[in-house]
């Protein structure tokens, strides 16, 4: 079943974020580009349980998100920039972070993947999520689920005031998670059922086998920018994913500069025959986007 609606998310001022997220293209710095004679080194993954204390976590200021009926106090990432830009004996470990704010990029292949900017289709996925049309897809109350490439964390937190059993929260940065994603759960869930990974997605997915992690539920917004990366989210599906677990994927139809489509990711899931794929949701204003469900094909 796939419908289309058109909406907008609202913060405590009445802002329309969709008008401030709704750029087409992720920004490649040309310097940061990979080369032929340059080889990425992707970060290590780690299970992250180290988090600020309230020394740094009080300088940040929070702001409201509401959709509908729902509403989170999450962290205004632009004061991570103001405010913890030079306070490097604070957070020492960011420096890959603060190098990509100073350069004004959303993206610095194989150092900083966009985290600390909410990106559309991750409202997106919470809107969806919120509205009734999604119970004919997937229940979040009782499940296990993992949110991919989480930033901001939305989808995540939505599904733990659903009612879901675990969530845990995966991003290429550390201090994307410490920064933004552990404080927003902390902000808005009294139970945080979380667990919280950082690192490359094919040291994930290593974690994730010898952990034997699998999940009822999968989210992912805005992940699939690069083709060079196709293989190895596939592959964190088709390993945690439970035999009857819903993948949800929200996603611009095109994003330049980068070379990543919808039908391009749509067209690897299917050559690669263990999952099916439908759109469920199609967003009109703005940019193009879809959102769409994977199940596995023996599920189907």
């Amino acid at each position: 079943m796939s419908f289309m609606f058109n909406f907008n998310a609202h913060n405590d001022e009445g802002e329309n974020t969709n008008n401030k997220f709704n750029d087409a293209s992720v920004d490649v710095n040309k310097d940061t580009k990979e080369t032929k004679d340059q080889k990425l080194i992707s970060l290590p993954a780690v299970e992250v349980t180290d988090f600020y204390n309230n020394s740094v976590i009080s300088k940040l200021a929070f702001k409201t998100l509401t959709f509908g009926e729902h509403f989170f106090q999450i962290v205004n990432t632009k004061c991570i920039e103001k405010e913890l830009l030079n306070q490097e004996d604070a957070i020492q470990s960011s420096k890959t972070v603060l190098d990509a704010i100073n350069a004004h990029s959303d993206l610095v292949p194989g150092t900083y993947e966009g985290g600390l900017k909410i990106w559309e289709c991750g409202i997106d996925l919470v809107k969806y999520l919120s509205s009734s049309e999604s119970r004919h897809i997937l229940e979040v109350k009782g499940k296990v689920v993992l949110e991919l490439g989480c930033g901001a964390g939305l989808p995540g937190l939505y599904s733990l005031k659903a009612g879901a059993k675990r969530v845990d929260f995966q991003d290429y940065n550390i201090d994307v998670l410490k920064l933004l994603t552990q404080p927003n759960v902390v902000r808005n869930c009294t139970e945080q059922r979380c667990r919280y990974f950082a690192g490359d997605w094919s040291g994930f997915n290593q974690i994730a086998t010898e952990q034997k992690l699998r999940y009822d539920v999968i989210l992912t917004a805005e992940t699939i920018y690069n083709p060079e990366n196709y293989s190895k989210l596939h592959d964190i599906f088709s390993m945690s994913l439970t035999d009857d677990g819903v993948i949800l994927v929200a996603a611009k139809t095109y994003y330049f500069g980068v070379g990543g489509s919808l039908d391009t990711f749509v067209n690897y899931v299917r050559s690669c025959n263990e999952f099916k794929a439908d759109t469920i949701l199609t967003i009109q204003e703005g940019v193009p986007r879809q959102i769409f469900s994977l199940k596995r094909v023996c599920a189907s």
